[in-house]
């Protein structure tokens, strides 16, 4: 019987591993785990932020008019800054729209790069999350009236400020 509760720790802990492979690497495979060695693992927050911060150079390195959203992904990449709930997500979550609209602007047109009502949504719902109180509802505001500016001049066909941004 003790041997028994010695092979449930071990399957507790192969499915712990299990779980952390799945959220770092999308999938659970046993043949793709890695060797147990003694190093510290590296938490998931940890490898998202790392993600994050890889795309952001990425996008320094890429060309204005170039992105290519199959290599960049822009949507998961806002979304990714915007649930750290911290100015600085907020902050890279605006740069991120930004780029979008300069990508847009400079005539890419590839799936994925025009600004979106999402985009602003992710972006405004950012700073409503960043604790930052008044700075925060400024930037808010400044990012509604940007879109709407953006939708009246009828370039940007997925831009429709809608009730659910407020």
């Amino acid at each position: 019987d003790d041997d028994d509760d010695d092979d449930d720790d071990e399957s507790e802990i192969d499915e712990h591993d299990r779980e952390f492979h799945r959220a770092a690497y999308g999938h659970a495979s046993v043949q793709a785990l890695p060797a147990r060695t003694g190093r510290k693992k590296i938490s998931p927050r940890t490898k998202k932020r790392e993600w994050l911060l890889r795309m952001n150079r990425r996008l320094s390195e890429v060309p204005i008019g170039e992105l290519d959203p199959a290599a960049v992904p822009i949507s998961a990449i806002m979304n990714g800054w915007a649930k750290t709930k911290s100015s600085e997500g907020a902050a890279m979550v605006e740069m991120w729209l930004r780029r979008s609209q300069e990508e847009y602007d400079a005539g890419n047109r590839r799936p994925g790069i025009a600004p979106t009502t999402k985009m602003f949504t992710m972006t405004v719902d950012a700073y409503a999350k960043s604790n930052e109180g008044s700075k925060a509802a400024q930037r808010a505001e400044a990012l509604l009236q940007r879109m709407h500016e953006m939708h009246r001049s009828g370039r940007y066909e997925n831009l429709k400020p809608t009730t659910g941004i407020f």
